[in-house]
């Protein structure tokens, strides 16, 4: 995953989808990030609700995550980040009063760049084929 330097708050940087067969409220999932974002500059937004992941990306259901931009993304203060993302499951048994969790941690990789960092080795490279 990459974002751009002084990405507005909301910016999507990625999507998180977890599978799984049940339907209805056992099957969503909750997320959230817990490591790897010191500066709170990403957040993961879980679907439904206002300004949930239905609201960001559209057609979301409640195992769809959407990484965003939530703070100030500064290159020259931090060029990567490896966020830790947990995926938890909660199972209700409705005839008892009986809540199980499932966890699970995945790692993202999120590099920072600067807009016109891409398109400066482009140009550098074709440059340097006309001089040789």
């Amino acid at each position: 995953m990459s974002v751009v330097e002084e990405s507005p708050s909301g910016t999507v940087v990625g999507t998180v989808i977890a599978s799984d067969p049940d339907a209805g409220d056992n099957a969503a999932v909750d997320f959230a990030i817990v490591d790897g974002d010191d500066d709170g500059v990403f957040d993961v937004i879980g679907a439904g609700g206002e300004g949930g992941a239905d609201d960001v990306i559209g057609g979301g259901d409640s195992r769809t995550g959407v990484i965003v931009v939530k703070g100030r993304v500064d290159r020259e203060k931090r060029e990567e980040y490896l966020l830790t993302v947990r995926l938890e499951k909660k199972l209700q048994v409705t005839c008892k009063v009986l809540r199980l969790y499932s966890t699970w941690l995945f790692g993202f990789q999120i590099k920072c760049f600067r807009p016109y960092e891409r398109n400066v080795k482009s140009v550098k490279k074709k440059f340097d084929n006309l001089v040789s």
